[in-house]
């Protein structure tokens, strides 16, 4: 049947793309229904997505240290908390309102969900000796008035108590903290939420309450809760943003509303469908795979703009869309399924990655862009037919940029061009040997976002986030009361205290210590013998209100303890020198069976990047690999398969010596760049090349009039889709996630570099290997 449009000349009528577009064209209304059922029933898996919300999601199962952390809270319990700290107006906790306030918090503290346990300076189980014997209680009774004598008598206490400083309270006395230990037993998720919400409501509360004291959150419920915050910002501010700019940009640079429409409407199915069948998997969102329709938005644009370009300069040729369409499709199909094929292979070599989020990320966007090959062969063509038909670009009515001129000027200046790249290329990309890999958790976070803030602060005036944490074993039941394991623990402790990197520890000889001064011989000494350390534990267990027995320090059958390290904010390098320090120190002063790894988020972040960076280089590697088999066996000739890795390689190794020279360091999500963004610069290589070899086998060109045939027909079509493409990222620069900022960044500084690559170094790689027969 043929179309009411009539045909006039052009295409063969036994063009495949001709057959198929008239196909497309006699059942275009079926075909939309069909592609809508699709995009419905794959899409209604979006309600299936969760978001985790929390830090060791960034983990594989596998890993040793999230294995060793994983035995250290099935032997004594998790170390969910959160931390409230006050900052009085006056600098002075000892006050009458400020302890009053505390007081008040702490109290209503107990009220939070899921809290085990309050600690503050009110409660604090302070020792001391009567006539009859020690009375543990706490330090500051909330039943008592408070005056000011009263305070600083307090203040004098407090400042000699070794377990409050550092921790719950400041040097200066001028900040205090109240620390809330959360006890979550099944879905962290939701608890974890409930129990930060609740903290705001308090912190609220307390503050309205007393105005002149502000009140700050942190602690490890409060990190997890601030990962699915920014995912959620993300998903729901810039994703829609990036999608109305992609419509916008195609407007500009193709100058067809109804062109870009169709593309918009192709590619914002391939990403609910993607999306879709990601919550029909089950599949747990992170704040750095939630950006995932973004990058699919972005990189699925390509291939509408390169079929449209040829379209509407196609309605210029035929009088119908049919024909036009057609034309287009004949021209692009090949480039088109190759650069599809290539990205989706790009991003699914995410799966090396060490951490699921970013495996989670590559799967997600792979399957977009495949959904978005088909429909943009499907889907877009069928809009194109539906809709009214588009104005056509008459002649010296060109798309927004006419690369015809440029043409010219790299044939005159190719060999220049060349080294002249060359040489800059490997200038900047000598950089890459001082970046300095960081992953500092907290830093994940931008000042924007209020945990950074807060935690910034707690830091500089309180304590620290960063904890390393030892289970430190005796080899025996009750092992912990041996005197011998009691002195090398104590050791280990008083070590560690004397490190400049150390803001406290929490280890139990502390305790026996404290409890030996006022039952013993009053020394701040450890106790003479296992029996009198049993007696002295339990004597502490029967004295302390809820919450504080020794469980959470000690294993059930006494075999080991736990001790806790907080440490300054310290970069990777420090903290990664640390704890090597304290590792040697354990092996050399104590028995084998005591030389405990550091385990927590803190050590687990700073090797995260450094271990990615092994499997990076395997994914990267076996993407180049499988890209380069499917360029030889398309093209069927080894040099151009060859030729056009070159300027697909330097584009990472460019920006990522810029970024050296430009930032210093950089984190595991700028680290999978490299992988990721292969896939989608090779895009713009394959199209010139193709439409290269193309003029040389099939037209008879020689080299420079094949240069000229590629940047007339793709020419435009690149520069277009690699504006959006840098457009997409740059929204991703506007994330309060750090980790989706900086991935922005440099992804536009990849795509930059790679399409200079391919303007100022591929043509001479062609004709270089035209002149020698190669091609």
């Amino acid at each position: 049947m043929t179309p009411p449009e009539a045909r006039t000349g052009g295409l063969e009528q036994s063009s495949p793309a001709l057959r198929y577009c008239n196909i497309l064209y006699q059942q275009r209304y079926l075909v939309l229904l069909a592609c809508v059922l699709l995009t419905v029933i794959a899409g209604a898996g979006m309600f299936r997505l969760r978001l985790a919300s929390n830090y060791e999601i960034y983990f594989d199962r596998s890993n040793p240290r999230l294995k060793a952390l994983d035995a250290l809270h099935n032997v004594f319990s998790r170390n969910d908390n959160i931390l409230f700290v006050l900052v009085p107006a006056s600098h002075r906790v000892f006050s009458p309102g400020t302890l009053a306030a505390v007081i008040d918090l702490t109290r209503a503290a107990w009220q939070l969900p899921f809290a085990a346990r309050v600690d503050s300076i009110s409660n604090f189980q302070h020792i001391t000796s009567t006539a009859d014997g020690v009375v543990i209680a706490d330090m500051i009774p909330d039943d008592q008035a408070l005056s000011p004598a009263k305070a600083r008598g307090y203040e004098s206490v407090a400042l000699r108590e070794s377990a409050l400083v550092g921790r719950l309270l400041s040097p200066a006395a001028d900040v205090t903290g109240i620390n809330v230990r959360l006890e979550i037993n099944g879905d962290t998720r939701l608890a974890v939420s409930q129990a930060a919400r609740a903290a705001r409501t308090l912190a609220a509360r307390i503050h309205s309450r007393y105005p002149r004291i502000e009140v700050r959150l942190t602690g490890n419920a409060m990190l997890n809760a601030a990962f699915p915050k920014a995912g959620i910002y993300d998903l729901t501010h810039l994703t829609p943003f990036m999608y109305l700019m992609i419509l916008l940009s195609l407007m500009v640079l193709l100058r067809s509303v109804l062109a870009s429409l169709a593309a918009f409407c192709a590619v914002a199915a391939a990403c609910v469908i993607a999306m879709g069948l990601a919550g029909w998997d089950s599949l747990v969102l992170s704040s750095a795979s939630v950006v995932a329709p973004t990058i699919i938005g972005t990189v699925a644009i390509a291939d509408s703009v390169h079929l449209l370009t040829g379209f509407l300069r196609g309605l210029g040729r035929y009088e119908n869309r049919v024909d036009a369409f057609g034309y287009s499709l004949q021209m692009n199909f090949k480039p088109v399924a190759l650069t599809s094929l290539t990205t989706a292979i790009g991003f699914l070599s995410l799966n090396f990655s060490d951490a699921p989020p970013f495996r989670d990320l590559g799967n997600i966007t792979a399957i977009g862009v495949v959904a978005a090959f088909v429909l943009t062969l499907v889907l877009l063509p069928t809009l194109l037919f539906i809709f009214p038909r588009p104005r056509r670009w008459s002649h010296g009515r060109e798309p927004w940029l006419n690369v015809a001129g440029y043409a010219e000027w790299i044939l005159r200046h190719s060999r220049a061009a060349f080294w002249s790249s060359l040489l800059v290329v490997m200038v900047v990309s000598a950089g890459i040997g001082h970046v300095q890999l960081n992953d500092a958790f907290v830093e994940y976070f931008d000042k924007r976002v209020a945990f950074r803030r807060d935690t910034d602060f707690t830091m500089q005036h309180l304590t620290g986030i960063y904890q390393l944490e030892y289970a430190v074993n005796s080899g025996s039941e009750h092992g912990v009361m041996d005197p011998g394991y009691l002195r090398q623990l104590d050791a280990f402790g008083v070590w560690l205290k004397r490190q400049p990197e150390v803001m406290h520890v929490n280890i139990i000889t502390e305790v026996l210590k404290r409890l030996n001064q006022h039952l013993g011989d009053g020394r701040y000494a450890l106790p003479a013998s296992r029996q009198l350390a049993a007696q002295y534990l339990l004597l502490y267990e029967m004295s302390v209100p809820y919450g504080l027995d020794l469980n959470a320090r000690l294993s059930v059958d006494r075999s080991s303890s736990r001790v806790t390290v907080t440490l300054k904010n310290l970069d990777n390098l420090r903290l990664r020198n640390f704890e090597s320090r304290a590792d040697a120190w354990l092996k050399a002063n104590t028995e084998p069976v005591m030389q405990a790894p550091a385990v927590g988020a803190s050590i687990m972040f700073a090797y995260i990047a450094e271990h990615n960076i092994k499997a990076t280089l395997e994914g990267a590697a076996v993407a180049i690999a499988i890209i380069a088999l499917i360029l030889l066996l398309v093209f069927r000739n080894t040099a151009v398969a060859l030729l056009s890795l070159i300027p697909n390689l330097v584009p990472a190794l460019t920006a990522f010596g810029l970024w050296a020279l430009l930032v210093g360091q950089m984190g595991v999500a700028l680290v999978i760049v490299a992988t990721m963004s292969l896939g989608i610069v090779v895009d713009d290589t394959i199209h010139l090349v193709a439409n290269y070899v193309h003029a040389r086998r099939h037209l008879a060109k020689t080299a420079e009039d094949a240069i000229r045939y590629a940047f007339r027909v793709a020419g435009t079509a690149l520069v277009s889709t690699s504006v959006i493409l840098a457009l997409g990222f740059a929204v991703l620069t506007l994330s309060s996630f750090e980790v989706n900022h900086g991935m922005g960044e440099l992804t536009i500084l990849v795509i930059v570099c790679a399409l200079a690559a391919d303007f100022l170094m591929l043509p001479g790689l062609l004709i270089f290997a035209s002149r020698r027969g190669w091609i």
